[in-house]
């Protein structure tokens, strides 16, 4: 089964075109708005129940399912070229009709493959340190850019605005957490897709981890709304100070493979597969959900007194690791390690501030044997035994 885009976007642009979805037996299985099992698209009456399911794993999609559109991105001759359409990539599936609305985009930037030697001189001077949090990774890596990049960042964070306020999650929100400052969602767009330098080597990462991994890497579905909460695949904040009261509140997942609104679609198999709700994130032959963050600080951000950092937690929200926010450090974890923004020690009467930029990833294997989890651990420390 294709969708072209013009198909797509009017089943986007139809907020009539909804659906209902039970993933807990061994099949799929959707109906139209008032449970009936046509409905009709540009026109077209279309048969929707499907009852194909022939794998614990995977899982076939009926035919008025919200197919999101990509976007590849790629560097040639030093210009960052993005451009729209399928070219062999494949984009997520909308199975929770909670985010089926006009305010949800599935739009997803997918970082075409590349063998790039900047990434890998780059790489070679950086240092990375790495953490096992109950066997998921966290990787802090240091001094992968340049001082004249390090430099136009912080001046690009200084003169942007961030207007509006954004919290971890509902339920921090109602538990006391103080909001961080964020750039306007437009602002945010354009960010991604008008690159700066700083964001232009990460993309390029992307690149290279995608074409080392034999992989599939794209952001997130840029925007899944419902009435209480709103996911974006880039989130920025700007914070002054931060309570331990907030800190505590603002524990959290940046997903939670047990329960995503979307539908993965899995590269080794026909065109019509999409992984289950539920899989473990990381395991062999599996997608690895990962969250890659920037800090950005004032010229007189102490990030060894300060705090601000971030505090990476168990299961039962224990802090086991502080990392902390120093100027142009990226940060790589699984984005279902608990964590949190760590609360401040600036003195009274310091004017500071830190960002942090923080891009929601998927890493999708095109090959079932593929362990996604320790390929990038290898691809991060050559030569080491993990």
């Amino acid at each position: 089964m294709t969708f072209n885009s013009s198909s797509v976007s009017s089943c986007l642009a139809n907020p009539q075109n909804h659906f209902s979805i039970d993933l807990c037996g061994p099949f799929v299985s959707f109906g139209g708005k008032d449970g009936h099992d046509e409905s009709k698209t540009e026109g077209v009456t279309t048969r929707v129940s499907q009852r194909v399911m022939s794998s614990p794993v995977f899982c076939r999609l009926g035919n008025n399912v919200q197919i999101g559109r990509t976007m590849s991105l790629s560097f040639k001759s030093n210009v960052c070229t993005i451009r729209e359409g399928d070219c062999g990539v494949r984009g997520v599936a909308l199975i929770d009709k909670e985010f089926d609305r006009l305010t949800t985009n599935l739009l997803s930037l997918v970082f075409a493959p590349d063998l790039d030697r900047i990434v890998i001189n780059r790489l070679s001077q950086t240092h990375i340190d790495t953490r096992l949090i109950q066997g998921k990774h966290l990787h802090v890596i240091d001094r992968y850019f340049d001082d004249e990049i390090c430099s136009s960042m912080r001046e690009i964070a200084r003169t942007t605005l961030f207007d509006r306020s954004i919290f971890a999650s509902s339920e921090a929100r109602e538990m006391g957490e103080m909001p961080a400052q964020a750039m306007s969602m437009h602002k945010e767009w354009q960010s991604c897709i008008d690159p700066c330098k700083a964001f232009e080597q990460i993309y390029r990462l992307f690149g290279f981890v995608s074409q080392q991994l034999e992989s599939q890497l794209s952001m997130l579905p840029w925007r899944l709304c419902t009435d209480r909460k709103i996911t974006s695949a880039f989130a920025t904040n700007r914070l002054e100070g931060c309570s331990s009261l907030s800190m505590e509140a603002g524990k959290h997942k940046d997903y939670d493979t047990s329960a995503l609104p979307f539908a993965i679609p899995v590269l080794y198999e026909d065109s019509n597969t999409y992984y289950r709700a539920g899989f473990t994130n990381g395991e062999c032959g599996r997608p690895l959900l990962i969250s890659a963050m920037l800090y950005v600080t004032a010229p007189n951000f102490d990030s060894s007194t300060y705090g601000l950092g971030t505090v990476f937690c168990t299961k039962d929200r224990k802090i086991v690791k502080r990392v902390e926010s120093h100027h142009m450090r990226l940060v790589l974890f699984e984005g279902d390690i608990v964590h949190s923004i760590e609360e401040s020690t600036i003195p009274p009467g310091t004017q500071t501030w830190r960002i942090s930029y923080v891009f929601k990833l998927i890493i999708n294997p095109k090959s079932p044997h593929l362990s996604l989890r320790e390929k990038l651990y290898s691809l991060l420390h050559p030569g080491n035994e993990h």
